[in-house]
């Protein structure tokens, strides 16, 4: 049976045109990518792999820290070892602390909007809880169903699928 010439190039064209359609303009790539941003990046568990400031590497005090991105505009972040400062802030404590919020890809997908809160209970005074509300913007440099790369000022991230 044969395909007539304009079944084949319709084929070619739609084809050609879901590839570019697909195409990232992340710094690190990938150059173009069948699965969109959000199936990438969401209900995976990230750890992160390293973590820089500049030259200095922090990838210990990230030791333990996950993201959530959930596909529905939820995020989680698990920071295993938060510095707070409690009252008369002559007090730092070092604390796993849940920050839970909202998030979502801004200027295309280039960049990851994050708005959440931290909820901690006074490790002094069970009775007393604090809150802190944090808004970030990360610039995204690659991302892959393994990788993602983020930067938040001089911060440096590269997370990974956390293994189950």
């Amino acid at each position: 049976m044969k395909f007539p010439r304009t079944s084949i190039l319709a084929v070619c064209v739609a084809a050609l045109g879901l590839m570019m359609g697909s195409c990232t303009n992340y710094p690190n790539g990938p150059a173009v990518s069948l699965q969109s941003a959000i199936s990438k990046i969401s209900n995976v568990v990230w750890t992160v792999r390293e973590a820089a400031n500049g030259n200095t590497d922090l990838t210990a005090s990230f030791a333990g820290d996950t993201f959530e991105f959930a596909d529905d505009g939820t995020y989680r972040r698990e920071d295993a070892a938060r510095l707070i400062s409690l009252p008369p802030f002559t007090a730092d404590q070092i604390v796993p602390v849940t920050g839970r919020g909202e998030w979502e890809f801004v200027n295309g997908s280039t960049q990851i909007e994050l708005f959440y809160t931290y909820e901690f209970t006074d490790p002094y005074n069970s009775n007393v809880s604090y809150r802190e509300d944090l808004n970030e913007a990360w610039d995204v440099y690659r991302l892959t169903t393994t990788e993602l790369w983020l930067q938040n000022g001089t911060i440096f991230l590269k997370l990974i699928p956390q293994d189950d």
